[in-house]
């Protein structure tokens, strides 16, 4: 009686061990699962490629972005927190400038978390001095929905500043905005967007407002069934701004574009 009873302890204890771990597993593998599917979706609205690129014969010597940038000797930034730097010439005088996005911990006018500051600075006698700060052509910490912080990267290249950005929920959005230092003062010159959402549509915009041209293309996708059924449809034109948009008083996404045919985006 006593040995049946041991055998009845023993094999309780196995099934709750044995039960412990297949839920243990379950919860990883549905954890694992949403960050697979959250990184494919971002990944499926960085697979576009820009398609309009600014015809001015620009060196392409820039460095790439860097996260150790040395900020010992760029003056006093009153705590502001460092989230990412890039350098590269600028200004076409062979000498590398140094660009860095901070969160300054105030919040926001939107409320959408706090705000961030881009500084630009040039190297002076051995030193960096501060030659332009600017608010706005970065999103707030919070304004990516869903997808969190909405801010993505910072780079030099082709002789001008790019700030990417990426949020939304089920619709994601894809900001790529670029600025060039030229009439005393840093304008936009090129602005992607792509936008949707995967096994619906995807739109991609493309605009280069150096020279007003414009490529809109909408891919449907039916998911539907064994194979992934897709049509794209193009649009071109030409829109030639009077006046630049400067990078003090850009907002990204705010900024109504009408395409031919009265689908509207916005950059």
């Amino acid at each position: 009686m006593m040995l049946k009873l041991k055998i009845k302890v023993i094999f309780l204890l196995f099934a709750t061990v044995i039960l412990t771990n297949c839920t243990q597993s379950e919860n990883n593998y549905e954890s694992g699962a949403e960050e697979l599917f959250q990184s494919e979706e971002r990944g499926e609205v960085n697979k576009a490629i820009r398609i309009i690129h600014d015809d001015e014969d620009i060196p392409e010597n820039e460095t790439a972005d860097t996260d150790d940038a040395d900020l010992e000797d760029v003056p006093s930034t009153n705590g502001l927190k460092q989230i990412a730097t890039a350098t590269g010439d600028l200004d076409k005088d062979k000498i590398p400038e140094k660009v860095v996005v901070f969160d300054t911990k105030r919040e926001s006018e939107s409320g959408m978390g706090t705000e961030r500051e881009i500084h630009i600075y040039k190297k002076k006698n051995g030193d960096w001095k501060l030659w332009n700060k600017s608010i706005g052509a970065v999103l707030p910490s919070e304004n990516g929905g869903m997808m969190g912080d909405p801010f993505e990267s910072l780079a030099i290249e082709r002789g001008s500043i790019v700030i990417k950005h990426f949020g939304g929920s089920r619709q994601k959005w894809n900001y790529t905005h670029r600025f060039r230092y030229q009439n005393n003062g840093w304008e936009l010159i090129g602005a992607t967007v792509i936008y949707g959402s995967p096994c619906d549509y995807w739109e991609n915009f493309d605009y280069n407002l150096s020279t007003g041209k414009y490529i809109y293309s909408k891919e449907t996708e039916d998911c539907e069934g064994a194979k992934t059924k897709t049509k794209k449809t193009t649009k071109e034109g030409q829109n030639k701004l009077a006046r630049l948009p400067k990078m003090d008083s850009f907002e990204p996404g705010n900024t109504e574009f009408d395409v031919s045919g009265g689908t509207e985006m916005y950059y």
